[in-house]
């Protein structure tokens, strides 16, 4: 590939990038600006998963790209620390957790130390 091309190519990889991350920011900046009254506010905010999903993507290649340069003990270590984060009991709930989407859409402290149910199924 030609110098020319390589800028190029870098220049349209950056530009996809900046659009992925202003897909999955701009909804959420714009909401936050905006303060709609929003009722379970979590849920309107599904449709920005999919440019975070893409965004964690880029990430995790990125991270790999340099843990290759510490060869594979790296990479797998690298690989368990992934794991360990999604194995961890504090996931346990999810995001059905009542206390977590209060937590998440409310504001105020009062709201957080309300005793309730323990997910949506409950």
């Amino acid at each position: 590939m030609r110098g020319a091309d390589r800028g190029t190519a870098a220049a349209g990889r950056r530009a996809a990038l900046f659009s992925t991350a202003l897909a999955a920011a701009l909804p959420i900046l714009i909401t936050v600006a905006a303060r709609p009254a929003m009722y379970n506010g979590i849920r309107h905010f599904v449709f920005v998963l999919p440019p975070f999903a893409a965004l964690g993507g880029v990430a995790a290649a990125w991270l790999a790209e340099r843990l290759r340069q510490y060869g594979s003990t790296a990479i797998a270590a690298g690989g368990l620390a992934l794991i360990a984060g999604i194995a961890s009991p504090r996931h346990r709930d999810g995001c059905m957790s009542i206390p977590t989407n209060t937590r998440i859409s409310t504001a105020s402290p009062a709201a957080w130390r309300e005793p309730g149910p323990i997910s949506w199924l409950d």
